[in-house]
């Protein structure tokens, strides 16, 4: 599978600490994610695009979340020579997982 040229993720904690996290998340974006997994204490949702300006604007809609605890981030990952690498909303997935 070729993954998109841009790909806006978001993480949270789960079980999350505010009701229907997920489905808030989901409901708020209008958009099918291409893929969520939860893993040890954390769901992680990822949606794909196909423009910078596209990935941008879906993930500054999402942002009201990033300023929750439970999300511990937001980011949006270039691939297949994208003109972004990455651009950081929010990443505390590193000091979490120290403890």
């Amino acid at each position: 599978m070729r993954l998109p040229d841009y790909t806006v993720v978001i993480w949270h904690k789960s079980p999350s600490n505010i009701p229907d996290l997920f489905t808030k998340i989901l409901t708020k974006s209008q958009k099918e994610p291409y893929e969520s997994t939860e893993y040890q204490g954390s769901r992680d949702i990822h949606w794909g695009f196909s423009t910078s300006t596209d990935a941008i604007s879906f993930a500054e809609g999402l942002l009201e979340f990033a300023a929750l605890e439970d999300v511990t981030k937001l980011t949006i990952i270039g691939a297949n020579g994208a003109s972004i690498g990455r651009k950081v909303y929010k990443d505390t997935i590193s000091t979490t997982r120290k403890k």
